[in-house]
């Protein structure tokens, strides 16, 4: 639950019903703070103050991703923009890996991009995520011209599209298949230098012709495996085919399940009947695994897409208690 006395100092009200577990956390593999108990922290410090947990931010003997990324989302909302540049500055200063930190801040905003709304933090939330650009782009700036081949043949490493194929033949159907497409594809684009080769295809687009060639097998492999009942068979009804992504489908129930519509403990089992008894446009049969995947990590873009059907649904309704 959200501390009071956090409540008390943030620059927006929080409504009755916040919880914690709205929060969509990122695991940051480097994550610098300062103890507040010890010395007193300047504006453009991360602390624990004021947050249910230590000054060095565990619970339990256990560090609290959680509530470190809520100390995050509290600077977003409450720095001043004067102090912005500065503040990156200081956290990328105390990492191995500052490129990767900025990333991860970056999708964290994204992802709780709904929770902020609702508080009245879209401004706030557009500023930070415009200081994280000017910071990764004068990370890249920085780059001496001797390292740029280096880092360029260090993404082409990364980002080699015959090992995407040899990846995809052990994945086992087409929605992970899929998924494992559009996490690569999201991956470089968040993470792509800023110089390219002309010569070279860029791996998104490379990444998008797969997609294509995917989607054309399941088609083709969908229409062959089409058999006739036999007679003896017990008679099996057909899967729902709704007008949602695998994404869609999980947030769209994960919306029900973090209102308590659905108990807490049946989310397994939750992902296991979406999967049994619902087929989306792109693929008949689902993996429950995938939908347990999009469940705990929703897309920003899934939720965008649900949020603008619960629109739909609360102006349904209104009209229907008119009637």
């Amino acid at each position: 639950m959200v501390n009071t006395h956090w409540a008390n100092t943030l620059p927006f009200k929080i409504t009755m019903g916040l919880h914690l577990n709205e929060l969509t956390k990122v695991d940051f593999s480097e994550h610098p703070f300062a103890d507040f108990t010890q010395t007193k922290p300047t504006d453009i410090e991360i602390t624990a103050e004021g947050l249910d947990c230590l000054p060095d931010f565990t619970v339990e003997g256990q560090f609290s991703m959680r509530n470190y990324c809520w100390a995050l989302l509290q600077k977003a909302t409450k720095l001043p923009h004067h102090l912005w540049d500065a503040f990156l500055i200081r956290q990328c200063d105390q990492v191995q890996k500052p490129f990767v930190w900025l990333q991860r801040f970056e999708l964290l905003l994204m992802l709780n991009e709904a929770l902020l709304s609702k508080m009245g933090q879209q401004t706030a939330t557009q500023f930070a995520l415009g200081a994280i650009e000017r910071a990764r782009r004068c990370i890249w700036q920085g780059v001496s011209k001797e390292l740029e081949g280096s880092i360029a043949e260090f993404y082409n490493l990364r980002y080699n599209i015959q090992e995407v194929k040899e990846k995809l033949k052990h994945l086992p159907d087409f929605a992970e298949k899929l998924t494992y497409l559009l996490e690569a594809k999201t991956s470089y684009l968040q993470n792509k230098p800023g110089f390219t080769a002309s010569n070279l295809i860029p791996f998104d687009i490379q990444i998008d012709l797969e997609i294509e060639k995917l989607r054309q097998l399941e088609t083709l492999f969908s229409t062959v495996s089409m058999q006739p009942s036999s007679m003896n068979e017990e008679a099996v009804l057909p899967k729902i085919k709704i007008n949602f992504t695998v994404a869609e489908l999980a947030y769209f129930f994960r919306a029900m399940y973090d209102l308590d519509l659905i108990p807490r403990q049946f989310k397994t089992e939750v992902c296991k009947f979406l999967a049994a008894h619902f087929q989306t446009k792109q693929s008949e049969d689902i993996s429950w695994r995938s939908i347990k995947n999009h469940f705990d990590s929703p897309t920003s873009k899934a939720m965008e897409n649900c949020y603008e059907h619960f629109v739909h649904l609360m102006q349904k309704a209104k009209k229907d208690r008119g009637k």
